[in-house]
């Protein structure tokens, strides 16, 4: 966080009492902002102005809506991003649960697939075991 800005050369600074930002001495020389400001000489946007006609006029209003504009854009921007983790984060858990689902169904084929095996044998077993009873035989 920029905490110790040089307040002689140029300053953003937050106001917490009103709250606001307060510019001081700030210079923009970003081309389409500057030629997006002639065409607000006189608080509204109209038509363009020459540099000359610039000269003395306060941009107050421009700068506050250029910065609200910008600043939903920049919102609106970090939300799709924001949606766009979110949607990932939910696929991510989609794909872990399926995932986990399928390696449990596994599981529980393998268990069952041995326990009808370990029916089927003590079944086999018991069977022989009652035919060698009637037969008078013993298996032991």
């Amino acid at each position: 966080m920029n905490t110790q800005p040089d307040a002689a050369v140029s300053a953003v600074l937050y106001d917490r009492t009103v709250p606001a930002l307060i510019i001081h001495n700030l210079n923009i020389d970003n081309p389409t902002v500057v030629a997006e400001s002639r065409r607000w000489s006189t608080g509204v946007r109209g038509p363009a102005v020459s540099e000359d006609e610039c000269g003395g006029v306060n941009f107050t209003t421009f700068i506050t809506q250029a910065l609200a504009v910008g600043s939903r854009a920049i919102a609106t921007a970090g939300g799709v991003q924001d949606t766009f983790n979110l949607e990932r984060l939910v696929s991510d858990v989609g794909a872990r649960t399926s995932q986990s689902t399928e390696e449990a169904a596994h599981a529980t084929s393998e268990v069952v697939t041995r326990a009808v095996d370990a029916v089927e044998k003590a079944s086999l077993n018991a069977q022989g075991c009652d035919l060698d009873c009637r037969q008078g035989r013993s298996r032991y």
